[in-house]
């Protein structure tokens, strides 16, 4: 975008961008109402069942053997391989 750019040029760029930021899901339902929620390990495992349900993030969470333990940060996920040592 420059000074010489036209005004539909700048809203058509502007478009890609918010399409771009929307490609991955995101935490906040309200912010992007149509995204799905997801959990995410600390060593990049991401379990994401493709839901807006917190209750069924939490239960594919606990079927698939993922640990999910509330601290002082919010809830914090442990995929299977990580959550092995975890009570």
């Amino acid at each position: 975008m420059g000074w010489g750019n036209s005004f539909e040029d700048v809203v058509k760029s502007y478009a890609n961008v918010i399409n771009r930021s929307n490609v991955h899901p995101t935490h906040d339902p309200y912010a992007n109402p149509n995204a799905h929620i997801y959990y995410e390990c600390n060593c990049g495992a991401i379990l994401d069942p493709q839901t807006k349900s917190f209750a069924a993030l939490n239960n594919c969470a606990s079927a698939k053997g993922w640990k999910i333990r509330f601290g002082d940060k919010g809830y914090t996920p442990y995929c299977v391989k990580c959550g092995e040592g975890v009570e």
